[in-house]
């Protein structure tokens, strides 16, 4: 039962993470992964689910301009994001 109630808890996350105001993609990613590794235990829910669900929930800017770059993999929007995020750092003016 407790095992199911942290699955329960573990959803509940996942379905209501996003990429706050301020926090690095690096940050989000990492808590997506856990949480994703925590429900899908058996791979169930699918690459376009997983790669849609953590576009969708970067911060407006980034989520727009990863969508172009039709990421395959998880780990392709979380890389594309990151260059993303680092262009936009380089251009913030001092």
């Amino acid at each position: 039962m407790y095992k199911e109630i942290l699955i329960a808890l573990w959803m509940f996350e996942l379905e209501i993470i996003k990429q706050n105001p301020g926090q690095s993609v690096s940050d989000y990613a990492q808590k997506f992964k856990m949480l994703m590794q925590r429900v899908d235990i058996t791979g169930g829910f699918g690459q376009h689910y997983i790669i849609s669900k953590f576009v969708r929930e970067l911060s407006p800017h980034l989520m727009t301009m990863i969508v172009g770059h039709s990421p395959q993999t998880l780990d392709a929007a979380i890389t594309k994001a990151k260059e993303i995020e680092t262009g936009f750092t380089i251009a913030q003016p001092i």
